[in-house]
């Protein structure tokens, strides 16, 4: 299964935004439970152009979820390194928490289409081979685009956080309150770093220069092989409710780009996630600029189909 070579090295191409091969990597875990992966792509990489993706991703890898299963269980370090079943280096985003003074804990999933379909974060690849090496930036920049956050008093959250240089997400709320019509003023609302129960690491090397990214869960996907990074962060909302909030989705639609792609969003407790794809009932939903929470689920889940067929 040497498909690796159906796409082209670095050097033999011109395409800027492309997703990286990954052939030699390992997993390191200790007895905390401790994670730090380590991606070494050499000097002239194998690259897959993002309109290619498809392809890449579509290629099956039996003996991955084995492998993925058997890290799970080991303490040490494994090695998923020179096999002809390589992984595929993605992009990233986060997994936003909307957190109030009271303590509670709501996460902001979107509805996906695409691959990983269901409820997950909002994520995406990069831009061009430079920032497919720097993770960090696709996240911001994927989480900055997708998301615009309303209160119940028509306030539009411009997050911020000084000590994370990444994130500049004041370049886009005009960019979002102009995708949705909105006229309303806007508010400075705390980000801060989630910290997830055990550590994880990640170490990129390329041509002799090393990326350092803290904090962030790697997410391997055991049928295709993708590699995302996910930063749970903590949108901090104050004395309000995530239910009376309005989230909007301001990730543009690649058919239509004047319009946004208008996904559902679900918010789901923290306390209620039994683990993955456990989420349970969400206790907030929004979709077309509406907030649904308080609508009966009939509408809920009509509105949007019946916008897919045209009925509205």
């Amino acid at each position: 299964m040497n498909w690796i070579r159906d796409f082209a090295r670095l050097n033999e191409t011109k395409e800027t935004a492309v997703l990286t091969l990954i052939t030699n990597c390992s997993v390191q875990l200790n007895d905390k439970g401790d994670k730090k992966l380590v991606i070494d792509i050499g000097s002239d990489p194998y690259i897959v152009p993002i309109e290619q993706k498809a392809k890449a991703l579509s290629i099956s890898r039996p003996s991955l979820y084995g492998r993925l299963k058997t890290i799970k269980k080991l303490v040490g370090i494994t090695e998923l390194a020179s096999w002809d079943e390589p992984l595929v280096m993605g992009g990233g985003g986060v997994l936003p928490i909307l957190t109030n003074n009271e303590g509670d804990k709501h996460i902001l999933c979107f509805g996906r289409n695409i691959i990983p379909k269901g409820y997950n974060a909002a994520c995406g690849f990069p831009d061009s081979f430079e920032e497919s090496l720097n993770p960090e930036s696709v996240i911001w920049r994927e989480f900055s685009e997708e998301l615009l956050i309303v209160d119940s008093q028509g306030c539009a959250f411009n997050l911020i956080n000084a000590a994370l240089p990444g994130l500049q997400y004041d370049k886009y709320i005009k960019q979002h309150t102009k995708l949705w019509g909105l006229k309303t003023r806007t508010k400075n609302v705390f980000i801060t770093e989630y910290r997830p129960y055990n550590k994880w690491e990640t170490e990129i090397n390329y041509n002799n220069n090393s990326v350092q990214l803290k904090d962030a869960v790697w997410v391997i996907n055991p049928t295709n092989g993708l590699i995302n990074f996910i930063k749970p962060m903590r949108i901090l909302i104050g004395d309000s409710d995530a239910r009376d909030l309005t989230v909007y989705d301001c990730e543009l639609n690649p058919d239509n780009p004047d319009k946004p792609l208008n996904r559902l969003i679900m918010a789901f407790n923290m306390n209620n996630i039994k683990g993955a794809y456990k989420y349970g009932a969400p206790e907030a939903v929004w979709w077309s600029g509406q907030n649904m929470t308080r609508m009966p689920l009939l509408h809920v889940v009509y509105d949007p189909i019946a916008a897919i067929r045209g009925d509205l």
